[in-house]
């Protein structure tokens, strides 16, 4: 290419540069408006009132969903314990009550302990809830044998051969 065609063929640049650039501003300007699309008859249509979804009805926990509670699991790397599995009329399906076991165990904590705090509708910080079909999942990508159990309740029973 000659030196005049090249500076030819940057001066076409910059129009095409150019011209790019005022189309642009003037479609943000709004310039470029659509009219609105005619309807047949002239006439607004009234928005058809949507249903809501029924509610799902409560259904009872199989079998092969209890046989979760008990079950440990591992997520990003904390073991986890499976304590209880329920309908939840919030949630409108079966959920799993779950806690980190190790937490549990750090804040002496029992599964007697966690039950009642779900059955006042209450966590501590080391409970959470999921599906059935997440908890299934996180289960077959890590199902072990927990490296602390808790114990199973206080009732006091503690040795009293301690006390000689």
């Amino acid at each position: 290419m000659t030196a005049d065609a090249i500076q030819l063929q940057v001066e076409q640049l910059k129009l095409v540069s150019r011209a790019t650039f005022d189309v642009m501003r003037l479609a943000k300007s709004g310039v470029f408006t659509m009219a609105p699309r005619k309807r047949a008859g002239g006439r607004k249509r009234a928005a058809r009132p949507r249903k809501k979804p029924a509610a799902k009805k409560a259904r009872r926990v199989t079998d092969a969903e209890q046989a979760l509670v008990g079950e440990a699991f591992e997520e990003e790397a904390i073991e986890w314990m499976v304590l209880d599995v329920v309908w939840s009329q919030e949630d409108e399906e079966v959920v799993v009550h779950y806690y980190d076991i190790v937490d549990a165990a750090n804040e002496d904590l029992t599964e007697d302990d966690l039950r009642e705090a779900l059955e006042e509708n209450e966590y501590y910080d080391c409970m959470e809830r999921s599906t059935v079909r997440e908890i299934k999942q996180w289960m077959k990508e890590g199902s072990i044998t927990p490296s602390v159990t808790l114990i199973p309740n206080h009732d006091g029973d503690m040795d009293e051969d301690e006390d000689e």
